[in-house]
């Protein structure tokens, strides 16, 4: 169906920048005009441009009383016929209102016996809202029994030529940040709609898909419907309830729709399946429940004979689609509950808000099971305000499988007395599935009362029983608690369990003060390197260790003297100066540094004893082996070819650039490596010598043969610290010799 943006004048561009301006959402140049086409929120600027192509069987048009004529000519075709009808609506259809306020769009072939517009079984319709809205005429204030809009028995198939998914995205994108002023950009757009329907009963307030029928919403909106369940089921569908049937929402907007006290406000599945390809489910509010945005829930039937076939599952698939700005207690976005099955891809879960938690997704009841993938959940906010308080974005305690996740720049804050668990995520009970490719950063969980105990987890926090296993390129980093780095937060007895470990893995710990022993399973069965290069402590003065081959944290060493260093745009910088600190917030430096930790600020001609005095660890567990990888120092054994006198000689034997110091734990197990980097000292004896000033020279003049020096070297010989290597370096080592110059000046 072709569809475009009325160019508009000169005029209405002036007025639409000021309407824009007013409510402070401003627009980029991008969204403010294509090819000198404008966005317009209201009006009939967004308009059918051409469907001339479609042949309609039936036009609606008039008032109420004649359109509900020609919609009974066209079902009754459809149901005779068999076969697809097509109508499009040329007027707006207002349900007629009665003396005792309840209304009615017709009675008969096409209606329900409470007047809504009805699509009965066998019958196939395809309607065209051609940007005109059909209106129950109902709030929530004169709900009434079978109030809802639309039933489908049949198939029907929801059509709009005047939306334009461009321009929608566009404004989307330029407002989504500001709650308000999306509302009211998305309530003027004149596009068709389908609402103000106000249901008390147990189908709806919006469009009801009975069992067996199929509803395909392809444009338009559905929007401004309310739904109260007198038999108090818990379950909504103020925007769309499915009972056992199928829903494919290929684009179109669910909005502004609301339940009280009921799950899923925007749509509710039930026993059923929600296919979305595309669109929007936008402020959609579920009062004191479940699922804002989206909700499903299957069953198990003891009445069906074959126990096999008792489990009726429920279905979420959404492969394309913004669930965004959605309010609830928890699961505020989405919600698969008991029985729930489905996957998510490609899609945003953003700026939804929870009472209590999973503000973005739930996944609830172990025999629900869900597949995430390429998945963003942004910026949703979680008040923790009632129930469960674990999960600020996303509770589990069932299967979920994710890859390509991100979880990022969400707050879980709240002004009552509750501790809280899990900024991100929290994984409850015997939750299962395997995570790669997920990102949980910048995530924060605060609460009035800081003293510590109220909240736990910035990041993400796990229940003792979690069977989730952490696989390659998992990112826990950057999260709050009360403002102190909480990535991922173990109590005692709690363990993340761990496949392989890519490089980009990069998870930070935080450890109660009680925690004991190792805090992984599966790291030794799935990994050979160094449990440092993808772990780090929160609190920092610690590294992570194998420790029979599962991971705990090990102290590191401690200097007043040295320094660590790193190379960043071609300076030498130090991590004293830069307010790092090792083991805590280096990591980005060290993968950077193809997993090599720099000490810098070491004086030519200082002994091997010297320097073990000087950095706080046990001589007995180290090893050191200078920069031909001979080993020099074992633990404070003997070493073939080396006289232990030589240890306190600072001359004969000085730590050189180069050189590589290895950390062990008592039970001889490797933590760490470190290698020197000795100023001025480029060919790694340790000593300054005419050697050193002519090397200087020779690299000053072959860019390359610098750039291939290990990098330890290469910040040896970074003396004046330009950012680039001269011949003043060399000259900086002379004066140094001839005493005319202090290296303390450059370290």
């Amino acid at each position: 169906m072709a569809k475009c943006i009325k160019r508009a004048g000169i005029i209405f561009f002036a007025i639409f920048v000021s309407f824009l301006l007013a409510l402070g959402c401003a627009f980029t140049t991008n969204v403010m005009s294509t090819n000198n086409d404008s966005i317009s929120l209201s009006g009939d600027e967004i308009v059918d441009n051409n469907d001339d192509d479609i042949v309609y069987d039936f036009e609606l048009s008039g008032n109420c009383s004649q359109i509900a004529t020609t919609w009974k000519s066209a079902i009754e075709k459809s149901l005779t016929t068999k076969a697809n009808v097509k109508v499009k609506l040329v007027s707006n259809w207002l349900a007629t209102i009665n003396e005792d306020k309840t209304t009615a769009f017709g009675t008969g072939v096409g209606f329900s016996d409470k007047g809504a517009i009805s699509v009965p079984s066998g019958a196939d319709i395809t309607i065209n809202l051609n940007g005109k809205n059909i209106f129950r005429q109902l709030s929530q204030q004169t709900i009434m029994p079978g109030g809802n809009v639309i039933d489908v028995a049949g198939t029907l198939t929801i059509n709009d030529s005047s939306y334009n998914s461009e321009a929608i995205k566009k404004i989307y994108d330029a407002c989504k940040e500001n709650r308000d002023v999306l509302i009211a950009n998305f309530q003027n757009l004149a596009i068709g709609k389908i609402g103000a329907g106000s249901n008390l009963g147990d189908n709806g307030g919006g469009i009801y898909v009975a069992e067996g029928a199929v509803l395909n919403f392809n444009g338009g909106m559905i929007c401004d419907n309310y739904f109260k369940n007198i038999n108090s089921t818990t379950m909504g569908g103020a925007g769309i309830y499915c009972l056992k049937s199928t829903v494919n929402m290929n684009d179109g907007i669910i909005f502004n729709n609301k339940t009280n006290r009921e799950r899923g406000a925007g749509v509710a599945v039930n026993k059923g399946t929600f296919n979305m390809n595309g669109g929007y489910v936008v402020k959609n509010d579920s009062v004191e429940e479940w699922a804002g945005g989206i909700y499903c829930i299957g069953e198990y039937d003891n009445t069906i004979e074959n126990e096999a076939d008792r489990i009726i599952h429920s279905y979420i698939n959404i492969t394309k689609g913004i669930i965004s700005h959605n309010y609830g207690t928890c699961g505020s976005g989405v919600t698969y509950a008991r029985y729930g099955k489905g996957s998510i891809n490609n899609a945003e879960l953003t700026y939804n808000c929870s009472r209590a938690n999973s503000s973005a997704l739930l996944v609830w009841d172990y025999t629900s099971e869900v597949v995430v993938t390429n998945t963003k959940m942004t910026n949703n906010y979680t008040m923790g305000l009632s129930g469960n308080f674990t999960g600020g974005v996303l509770l589990c305690n069932s299967k979920l499988d994710m890859d390509g996740v991100e979880i990022t720049d969400n707050t879980y804050i709240n002004s009552t007395n509750n501790v809280i668990l899990g900024g991100g995520v929290y994984l409850e009970g015997g939750n299962e599935g395997t995570w790669k490719n997920v990102t949980i950063a910048r995530n924060e969980i605060k609460s009035v009362i800081n003293d510590g105990l109220h909240v736990k987890g910035g990041g993400l926090m796990v229940d003792e029983n979690t069977k989730t296993i952490f696989g390659e390129n998992v990112q826990i980093y950057d999260n709050l608690a009360h403002g102190e780095p909480s990535d991922v937060r173990l109590d005692k007895g709690q363990k993340l369990n761990i496949s392989h470990l890519s490089s980009l893995s990069k998870i930070g710990i935080k450890l109660a003060d009680d925690y004991e022993g190792t805090f992984t399973n599966g790291y030794g069965d799935n990994n050979n390197d160094l449990p440092y290069k993808h772990f780090f402590s929160n609190q920092g003065d610690k590294v992570a260790a194998i420790n029979n081959a599962e991971v705990t944290f090990e102290k590191t060493i401690s200097t007043a003297v040295y320094d660590f260093v790193y190379l960043e745009n071609d300076l030498r910088k130090s991590y004293k100066t830069n307010d790092i600190k090792h083991g805590k917030n280096d990591f980005d430096i060290i993968k950077k540094q193809n997993d090599k930790i720099i000490i810098g600020h070491i004086l030519y001609n200082t002994s091997v004893n010297t320097f073990i005095s000087n950095i706080g660890y046990a001589r007995e567990n180290i090893k050191m082996y200078n920069s031909n990888g001979k080993l020099i120092y074992d633990k404070g054994g003997n070493v073939d070819g080396i006289d232990s006198a030589y240890y306190d000689k600072r001359f004969e034997l000085a730590v050189g650039s180069g050189w590589r110091v290895e950390t062990y734990t008592n039970d001889g197990v490797k933590i760490e490596e470190f290698y020197l980097s000795v100023l001025g000292d480029s060919n790694g004896d340790g000593r300054l010598s005419a050697t050193d000033i002519s090397y200087l020279r020779e690299l000053a003049n072959n860019k390359v043969m610098f750039d291939n020096l290990s990098l330890a070297v290469k910040l040896a010989c970074l003396i004046d610290n330009k950012g680039y290597l001269t011949t003043i370096d060399s000259e900086i080592v002379n004066n140094i010799i001839c005493n005319k110059a202090s290296i303390d000046k450059y370290l």
